[in-house]
């Protein structure tokens, strides 16, 4: 899902995005760099061949292989087997000894899958139980009369096996598949050349239309290249002709002049320059050129990349189609939009905004800006929240963008925007397609009441402590390290610190202890943001500290704190003793080593308590060669239980601990629930009340404010998501309570306004508490008698304190036995309640009390019950 292509950017580069690119031609280098025993050398085949694979769907045992005869005659199935060897396997491992007796068609495909296969085209063989690993392997079909190998393959890092055709392919990770290009027809002997990755997977049966190797279309046309499916067939192509429509960053947009009036194919083709591409052969809208170069699918675009351009004159720019806005999100776009890719269009909508106008890096003037809108008419409920797990993909969601140099109005998310038949084209990239204004827009906009959670400061003196976390989103300096290093001028360096201070004093309240991400790992930097800090909080002074985190882009973390916060010892990194002994594995996993820091809050006082901090960035969604899954999901996932071994260490110990920070990934991912299924720590994200529908209910809307109650920190492509994550150890749960949430200040703004594209999450601890519990809620008593209540008080605080009890809604007369208890942290004692019911009260009436105990320490710690008393005959 994250893996995405801004395709008129800079290829390879920090698009300020939380999920860069991957970088392809990385993976390319290493791949010819492989020992030569990799490469295994062999004719290509003429008969049958491996065409599409996946080794994981919904679980482990999810496996296909299909088979695709490029022949051109039927082949008996009969006298073929399909085997798999290990990474390293010397001997096969029967996948299928023989196939049945089956005569397949010329072109058709054949698919075999394992019995924990679920999808939707149904397998024409099944096997046992799953056979492939998930992470690296090969697959062989083999002639069942002398074992020679038909067609084979090797997919992931570090295979051995003599599977391999010149380099391996990337491992399909879970719900992917990596299919052979060409329909299943390209067969180069170089696996890695050989197939592309299918998101998802798209298997085909021997009910699929064929597909005859040898007869693909003439690529002399854009509409050619586009065909009617959703890749192309065609390889190098030579002086293709059309008119130039948009000129983006990193090359152009240009379209057939009359098109093939074939409404299923698009006119429309993106030509890829260089990401260092600056148009200095002076293209503009209106050229008439042929482009000759290299076809590519790039993460499902269809373009010509690093083309030779020859203008040949003029044109008139083609017409724009009519299309209308996606408004069902059970629908895919692809069914909708893929025959425009490319081309001019033009759309009317009247909408709300999901995703605020983000500005991504451009060296055109108004950078490259984005916004994210639902329309009115779509069966998604006016002004929803649209959350990352609602609808698959990003479907249900339009987009308009600025990337062709046209800016775009800032808005919030909750905005109202709508425009008539706004012209541009339509691009895809990043998963989704955009409508590229290709002049300024037009458009209509409402500015409707923001929607904040506003926080309250806490109060030391009645014992209450807070903790906050933020990424601040590439927090670096005016000085070039001479590292990959972000650098701004003077003035944008002191407004990014004036604007993230602001935030977390005025709106995070000026936090106790702060956590820091993204820093550069520079103490001079951390101590001008503290500075910042001390001129807008004149009640405190703050101090600063990090570790260097091995971060290639030298992002840190850090802690900011409080002149009444004391640090206990220094701040650490995470390396090392004593952590390594903490961790299951014995091994620190940490991408970006986090700090530590023990800070002691109300110090002096008999409420005072030890906090054990950690800071955390866990590894980004960028694909790395330290990772088997494509988004590096698998070194979260060892990231996140080191953490949660570090957590539980402290927890039975009977340390207090927390952790917080950008852990990258959402509620409901394999390294989250890893961190929620531990008894010994947890997650205030699981609070019940985070997971209420989200959903605008009739009535909440009032003088357009948008009330939210789903959990987020994050906004990506308008879907709402959790990014920044707490945990805390089990037993700070169980003391007097707390309050969490995210501050929503930053995520629903455009980058104009907002100092971070994540928001602040924040926790406030209470010392002071109190639990009652009665020994029944519901008593009976004869008129003119007393019912007697057993209630128990318990100091679930840090630290001795009194309560007072007291009632309130009562209208029979009420006894309170003692009024007042002094306890100990942890200790209990028991209140006495006495309902007198009157000689007047009718038989079967009844009375509701309900008993308070109030904490003299911090009286907003407040515990209560309710006790109903039925009055009886006196008979």
């Amino acid at each position: 899902m994250y893996l995405h292509h801004r395709s008129w950017h800079s290829r390879g580069t920090n698009l300020a995005r939380k999920y860069p690119i991957q970088i392809v031609s990385l993976l390319i280098l290493l791949s010819l760099l492989l020992p030569a025993w990799h490469t295994r050398v062999q004719a290509a085949s003429t008969s049958l061949v491996i065409s599409q694979f996946q080794v994981a769907g919904s679980s482990s045992a999810d496996e296909f292989v299909e088979i695709h005869n490029v022949s051109n005659s039927a082949i008996n199935l009969n006298s073929y087997k399909l085997v798999y060897r290990s990474i390293s396997g010397t001997s096969d491992v029967i996948v299928i000894e023989a196939f049945p007796s089956y005569s397949l068609a010329a072109g058709k495909y054949y698919l075999v899958a394992a019995s924990g296969y679920d999808g939707t085209v149904a397998a024409n063989v099944t096997y046992g139980d799953e056979k492939f690993s998930g992470t690296a392997g090969g697959l062989a079909i083999k002639r069942t009369s002398d074992g020679a190998i038909v067609d084979s393959l090797g997919y992931g890092n570090g295979v051995t096996n003599n599977f391999v055709e010149g380099a391996a392919v990337e491992v399909p990770y879970a719900n992917k598949s990596e299919a052979r290009k060409s329909s299943g027809c390209q067969d180069t002997d170089n696996n890695q050349n050989d197939f592309e990755r299918k998101d998802p997977s798209a298997p085909r049966n021997t009910s699929s239309p064929a597909v005859i190797c040898g007869t693909a279309a003439s690529c002399s046309s854009i509409p050619q290249i586009q065909g009617e499916g959703t890749s192309t067939s065609c390889s190098a192509v030579s002086n293709i002709p059309g008119c130039i429509t948009g000129i983006a960053v990193s090359g152009f947009y240009f379209q057939d002049e009359s098109g093939d009036g074939t409404p299923n194919t698009s006119d429309g083709l993106y030509v890829y320059k260089g990401g260092s591409w600056t148009n200095t052969e002076g293209l503009k809208v209106g050229d008439k050129v042929k482009v000759s170069g290299s076809v590519i699918e790039y993460y499902d675009t269809t373009e010509i990349q690093y083309a030779t351009v020859t203008k040949v004159g003029i044109c008139t720019v083609p017409a724009a189609i009519e299309i209308f806005p996606l408004t069902d999100p059970e629908v895919d776009p692809t069914t909708l939009y893929e025959k425009y890719e490319g081309m001019r269009v033009k759309m009317s909508f009247d909408g709300w905004v999901v995703g605020p106008t983000k500005r991504f890096e451009s060296r055109y003037e108004y950078g490259d800006p984005e916004i994210a809108f639902v329309d009115f008419s779509s069966s998604i409920m006016d002004y929803t929240r649209i959350m990352e797990s609602d609808f698959p993909g990003y479907q249900g969601v339009n987009y308009l963008s600025g990337a062709l140099g046209y800016d775009l109005p800032d808005l919030d998310s909750g905005d109202d925007i709508a425009g008539t038949y706004i012209t541009g084209i339509l691009g895809y990239t990043f998963d989704k397609y955009e409508l590229l204004v290709d002049s300024v827009p037009a458009l209509t906009t409402v500015d409707n009441e923001d929607e904040i959670n506003p926080q309250e400061a806490a109060s030391p003196t009645n014992g209450q402590f807070d903790i906050c976390y933020a990424n601040v989103e590439n927090l670096f300096d005016s000085v070039n390290d001479a590292t990959d290093d972000e650098v701004y001028t003077a003035a944008e360096y002191d407004a990014k610190l004036t604007a993230t201070a602001e935030i977390l004093v005025n709106d995070a309240k000026s936090c106790m202890l702060i956590g820091l991400e993204e820093m550069e790992g520079k103490q001079s930097v951390y101590n001008a943001l503290a500075a910042k800090l001390n001129t807008l909080d004149l009640d405190h002074t703050w101090s600063a500290g990090y570790v260097e985190s091995g971060d290639s882009r030298d992002i840190s973390q850090g802690f900011l704190w409080r002149n009444d916060v004391s640090l206990v010892g220094s701040i650490t990194p995470v390396s090392g003793e004593p952590y390594e002994s903490w961790v299951t594995d014995g091994a620190l996993d940490f991408e970006r080593t986090p700090v530590s820091g023990t800070f002691r809050f109300n110090s002096g006082m008999p409420n005072q308590v030890d906090i054990h901090a950690y800071a955390v960035h866990l590894k980004s969604k960028r694909s790395s060669t330290e990772c088997s899954a494509d988004d590096c999901t698998d070194k979260r996932e060892k990231e996140a239980a080191d953490m949660r071994d570090i957590l539980a260490h402290h927890n039975n110990a009977g340390e207090y601990a927390i952790a917080g920070g950008d852990f990258n990934d959402v509620i409901g991912s394999t390294p989250i629930e890893i961190l929620n299924e531990s008894a010994d720590i947890y997650g205030p994200w699981n609070e019940a009340e985070y997971h209420a529908p989200h959903i605008i209910l009739e009535g909440q809307l009032e003088a357009g404010r948008i009330f939210y109650t789903a959990p987020y920190s994050y906004i990506f492509s308008g879907e709402s998501e959790v990014l920044d994550h707490m945990y805390i150890t089990a037993n700070l749960k169980d003391a007097p309570g707390y309050f969490f949430n995210a501050v929503h200040v930053n995520a629903d703004f455009p980058t104009v306004e907002h100092a971070s594209d994540h928001d602040p999450i924040r926790i406030i601890f209470y010392t002071h508490g109190a639990n009652l519990e009665a020994d029944a809620t519901a008593k009976s008593a004869k008129k003119g008698s007393v019912a007697t209540y057993t209630l128990t008080i318990t100091n679930n605080g840090y630290t001795a304190d009194t309560f007072a009890i007291t009632q309130s809604g009562a209208a029979w007369p009420v006894g309170i036995t003692p009024a007042s208890v002094t306890l100990d942290p942890g200790a209990s004692a028991t209140i006495t309640i006495k309902v007198f019911v009157p000689f007047t009260a009718a038989v079967g009436s009844f009375d509701m009390v309900t008993i308070t105990a109030t904490s003299a320490g911090d009286p907003s710690r407040l515990s209560n019950v309710t006790l109903t008393t039925t009055a009886l005959s006196r008979n």
